[in-house]
């Protein structure tokens, strides 16, 4: 009876600790802002998007470093915490938890956070908000922060579950690319990795996409 009991408690224990898990992890993304595009046509396997255009701050870093992906994201979020010409912080919806040095506007940053290839380095990008333009977004003061106008795109896009290791990730960009080739879709672009959760996300909860930009008229 001792151990029934006791087992009842240890799942009782585990519900709940999963269950606040869960809670915490959908906390943090409930009203983040998102990228905006027109669903164009829901395919067998992905998505064809209109995007609208968008302006990134991104960081190049070496995929093969133990540390790259990490060093990355806090190059990216120290320039929207403060660390810019205009000492504005740009606060990240999609959250990034680090003290602030000064007080000042907080600028809600857009989801997702985006990763591309680019040569032997990989490149990752903050999407920043829809009511920023070239002309009032705060400049970076790390040179290796640069602002980026996207035009608006016609884009391919499947969605996923769980961990998104690198080994993963290419797998389901190489499924896209082959669905792609399947049904005649012509790619005018790499594959880019779209996430929207925070690390810390129960597994179930997180979000993963890839992208690729297709040639209009496909």
């Amino acid at each position: 009876m001792k151990l029934a009991t006791l087992a009842i408690w240890l799942a009782g224990g585990l519900a709940l600790m999963l269950a606040l898990w869960t809670a915490a992890s959908l906390y943090f993304v409930w009203d983040v802002e998102e990228a905006k595009y027109q669903l164009v046509e829901a395919k067998d396997g992905y998505e064809i998007r209109r995007y609208a255009p968008m302006l990134v701050a991104e960081t190049a870093y070496d995929p093969k470093s133990d540390t790259g992906t990490e060093d990355a994201f806090r190059t990216l979020a120290a320039y929207i915490f403060g660390k810019n010409k205009q000492q504005q912080d740009i606060g990240m919806t999609a959250p990034v938890i680090m003290d602030r040095d000064k007080p000042g506007e907080t600028i809600s940053m857009t989801a997702p956070v985006l990763m591309r290839k680019d040569g032997a380095q990989t490149r990752m990008a903050f999407v920043m908000p829809e009511r920023f333009t070239l002309e009032n977004l705060p400049r970076p003061e790390d040179n290796n922060i640069t602002i980026r106008a996207v035009p608006a795109r016609l884009v391919a896009a499947t969605q996923f579950s769980w961990y998104a290791p690198r080994s993963r990730r290419e797998r389901k960009a190489d499924a896209l690319l082959a669905t792609l080739r399947r049904d005649g879709v012509k790619p005018a672009g790499e594959p880019v990795y779209a996430g929207y959760n925070p690390p810390f996300s129960v597994p179930f909860v997180k979000r993963h996409e890839i992208l690729v930009e297709l040639a209009d008229g496909s």
